[in-house]
């Protein structure tokens, strides 16, 4: 078994925070402790990633694996994906439905890069920080950072607030971060989204330089059922720009 960092607080449905690329728990810290009047909440450094140790193999399947392993055993969990963070809560709830209760995605995208039929990231913003990660892990991740702040109010600081959370730890290694990248440019789940057996909704905002808006019309018009929500005046971070409003969310599908 891959042993994994985690972080535990509250008491009551166990509420399962899975964090974005090249990040780990810390940036969760706040909005957990706030989400942990309701739940008991586990945040969980995916693997090569803050304090958690890296996998052999390194795909979607692998990712999944190392994370129920560590699910709390008592109750189906509620799954919050953040980023690629959802890209694995997909895969999780596909391979292990029993363990999954519901599914809630923030600014994520089940086929990250855009194609022909689908709103996303472009190719070539995406495969531009596999060639920055050769250079430097630090200056990649702050401007990976940065990014996700563009256009919204205060994006300086909390892209200050975000990287000072991140040198918790030592850097993940580039090689791992690597592989985690082309694990997220190459995924397509919208299947796997359309035929997904729990409750899930989907966060967005209006101001993501990663995660186009239209992608909250193209999963509802993938899945009906599929709750859609597009927040306002934020980007990548809702969770830390929109704490309250993501809680009440949570709370009313839950």
């Amino acid at each position: 078994m891959t042993k994994l960092y985690q972080e535990h607080y509250g008491v009551g449905q166990p509420l399962i925070l899975l964090h974005g690329w090249g990040m780990h728990t810390a940036v969760w810290r706040d909005f957990a402790i706030s989400l942990a009047n309701y739940f008991h909440v586990v945040c969980i450094d995916l693997p090569a990633h803050g304090r958690s140790q890296a996998l052999q193999e390194c795909n979607l399947n692998s990712l999944s694996q190392a994370i129920a392993e560590v699910l709390p055993k008592e109750l189906p969990c509620h799954i919050v994906g953040w980023s690629f963070g959802g890209s694995i809560a997909i895969r999780l709830a596909t391979l292990y439905p029993q363990r999954c209760a519901s599914l809630s995605m923030i600014t994520a995208n089940p086929c990250f890069v855009s194609k022909a039929s689908w709103p996303g990231t472009s190719y070539e913003l995406a495969t531009s920080f596999s060639a920055l990660l050769t250079q430097n892990v630090a200056d990649t991740l702050k401007r990976f950072v940065a990014l996700q702040c563009i256009g919204i109010t205060d994006g300086k600081k909390l892209t200050r607030h975000i990287i000072n959370q991140l040198k918790e730890c030592p850097w993940p290694e580039a090689v791992a971060l690597q592989h985690n990248l082309d694990v997220l440019i190459q995924s397509d789940l919208r299947d796997e989204l359309q035929h997904i057996k729990c409750p899930v909704q989907c966060i967005f905002t209006d101001s993501d330089a990663l995660i186009p808006i239209a992608c909250g019309e193209a999963i509802w018009q993938l899945n009906s059922e599929i709750a859609v929500h597009v927040l306002p005046k934020s980007g990548h971070f809702p969770f830390v720009s929109n704490k309250y409003q993501i809680i009440d969310i949570i709370k009313r599908m839950i």
